[in-house]
């Protein structure tokens, strides 16, 4: 081959060869784009799945609170009426029974868990790019197990500590039981400990750590809306 001939074709074969890495390469990056949308599409999907599933936790925690509230503020009147022995010996027994029975009313939050126990346990949550969110969704049920400590509580002690004040309500006559007063309650010193120190100082403790979570899955709904509508 002529001198100018080779020159052409090592042009023509270097040609040859930056065409082809160039479409290797161009191969690679659609191959990537791909990918990052195929994971993205993942994420988003249990994004709107777990936000359905906090939602509900986020509206049955609020129920809870407005509960425990009621709770706490029968246990506060009975306690300000305690320090009014006029006052208390004239409440009408239709108060007594309602401020008892509202102070002991107790509920459970019970959490959905299966989406975010799922995608934990799939390993799935490495699709969540968000650190913080993926760290709040890794740790959640942690700090349930902690909230829900103080309702535990009372949830186990309740009866035990009362039922023996309760049993003072009973109106009995030469050995014969006429009837029953829940203001019987209000004589036994041991009721007003196990109402200052279960209802008012323990729920206290209990509607705050509550409330903390309600706040927290409240600012895990928000980084997710922030992340789907990226």
């Amino acid at each position: 081959m002529s001198e100018n001939k080779t020159g052409k074709y090592l042009k023509y074969a270097i040609g040859e060869i930056v065409l082809v890495v160039i479409g290797i390469l161009i191969a690679l990056q659609v191959n990537d784009w791909n990918e990052v949308r195929k994971v993205k599409v993942i994420e988003q999907t249990l994004l709107k799945d777990i936000k359905i599933e906090l939602s509900a936790n986020l509206k049955a925690l609020k129920e809870v609170i407005l509960e425990h509230e009621k709770s706490l503020s029968a246990a506060q009147e009975l306690m300000v009426l305690s320090r009014k022995p006029r006052e208390l010996i004239n409440l009408p027994e239709t108060t007594v029974e309602r401020l008892v029975g509202t102070m002991n009313k107790n509920w459970t939050y019970n959490p959905q868990k299966g989406i975010l126990n799922s995608i934990i346990s799939s390993g799935q949550l490495n699709y969540i790019s968000n650190k913080e969110l993926r760290y709040l969704i890794a740790s959640i049920d942690d700090i349930t197990e902690d909230t829900i400590e103080s309702t535990a509580e009372i949830e186990r002690d309740k009866a035990a500590l009362l039922n023996p004040s309760f049993k003072n309500g009973f109106l009995i006559e030469n050995g014969q039981m006429l009837g029953y007063s829940v203001k019987g309650v209000l004589q036994v010193p041991e009721f007003w400990m196990v109402t200052k120190g279960l209802f008012v100082d323990n729920r206290i403790d209990g509607i705050e750590e509550e409330n903390n979570l309600k706040d927290l899955i409240q600012k895990m709904l928000n980084l997710i809306d922030q992340e789907i509508e990226k």
